[in-house]
């Protein structure tokens, strides 16, 4: 991520104030007008007061772009069974998820994922058939986690942050199952009565 602070620079132009005087006028340091200068991140507080000193908001004052993906990023493969960090936009936090996507997908910007939690799925949290994963050397967790089968998450490549390890052959048959039973694609006969009405 980036913040740019040109937009203060114009506006303390046009509005015929230095930097020193902006620096006396919100209690800074030389070192924090300085940074301001490199695009360096800010306190919100130090952004709290020079809005209040020039009666303006922050978008007045600053720009904020993402972080354009490295082509490292954009052409990195993760594989079927990988676990990695992965940053979920969604809620802003990094948690561990399966690579669901396989290997005829590689070329695709996006990848399937199933998050690991390590809250046991309540009932009333609606989330069905948890698949659990112990930790293990080779899948890299330190702790007990749930497969959250019924939350598959398409997320872009350059959101998986590192990985972290790999499933074992047996865990990730147990997930593919669960995942197969969520979504109503078992061949067995118990499975195929949810098609009876489609006849």
């Amino acid at each position: 991520m980036a913040f740019k602070f040109d937009k203060l620079w114009e506006l303390l132009t046009v509005r015929n104030i230095t930097k020193d005087e902006l620096r006396n006028e919100i209690g800074a340091s030389q070192t924090t007008i300085v940074n301001l200068g490199k695009n360096k991140n800010l306190s919100l507080d130090i952004i709290d007061r020079i809005c209040q000193v020039l009666q303006c908001y922050p978008t007045d004052i600053m720009d904020y772009t993402l972080d354009v993906p490295t082509q490292l990023e954009l052409t990195y493969h993760p594989k079927h069974g990988d676990i990695f960090n992965v940053n979920l936009l969604d809620d802003g936090r990094v948690r561990p998820a399966i690579v669901l996507q396989n290997q005829h997908s590689l070329n695709e910007p996006f990848v399937m994922i199933i998050p690991l939690s390590t809250i046991y799925p309540s009932r009333n949290r609606d989330i069905s058939l948890p698949v659990t994963v112990e930790p293990t050397e080779k899948n890299g967790l330190t702790a007990t986690s749930y497969a959250r089968v019924n939350d598959l998450k398409q997320v872009k490549k350059y959101q998986l942050v590192n990985k972290v390890g790999r499933m074992d052959k047996q865990d990730m048959l147990m997930v593919k199952h669960g995942v197969e039973t969520y979504l109503g694609l078992l061949k067995d006969d118990v499975y195929n009565t949810i098609y009876d009405d489609m006849e």
